[in-house]
């Protein structure tokens, strides 16, 4: 047994999956639908909407694509919540 901790999530990373989460919530889309549309494996799927991996660029264009939002706007609800 380790005393480790988890490594600190970055906030901007932390933003990105819990604007890709609530937005999924909005538009009520499954993982499968979005693995489908956007060609990423469901677990790498989870990693991202989870914030256990830093999120590509190719990755929010492709996923705000298959929510269909513009991923600016993803970038600009990110930026007003890792602003305040």
């Amino acid at each position: 047994m380790t005393n480790e901790t988890p490594a600190e999530i970055d906030p901007y990373t932390a933003a990105f999956a819990a604007e890709l989460r609530a937005e999924r919530g909005r538009k009520q889309i499954g993982f499968d639908e979005i693995a489908a549309k956007t060609g990423i494996n469901k677990r790498t799927l989870f990693r991202l909407f989870d914030g256990e991996r830093d999120l590509r660029a190719k990755h929010l264009i492709l996923i705000a694509d298959a929510l269909g939002i513009d991923a600016q706007e993803i970038i600009t609800r990110v930026e007003a919540t890792v602003g305040e």
